[in-house]
């Protein structure tokens, strides 16, 4: 599904950064998971100008929630 969202093929090497935030008392009070989609230009064979292609709200809730 994940591969459909993002728009690559199944397999396709993806970034996924987890994060927990804690507020001033130690207690935790985010968590986050998030997945990206990276491209690169290719330009006389060295790979510059990263791009990322995030989930939206909606396509995470739809991921969450079918």
């Amino acid at each position: 599904r994940l591969s459909e969202l993002l728009d690559c093929p199944a397999g396709t090497p993806l970034h996924y950064f987890a994060e927990v935030g804690f507020n001033n008392h130690n207690t935790p009070i985010l968590y986050s998971e998030e997945y990206y989609r990276v491209e690169f230009a290719h330009v006389e064979g060295k790979f510059i100008n990263p791009s990322y292609k995030k989930l939206s709200d909606e396509e995470i809730k739809d991921l969450v929630f079918p």
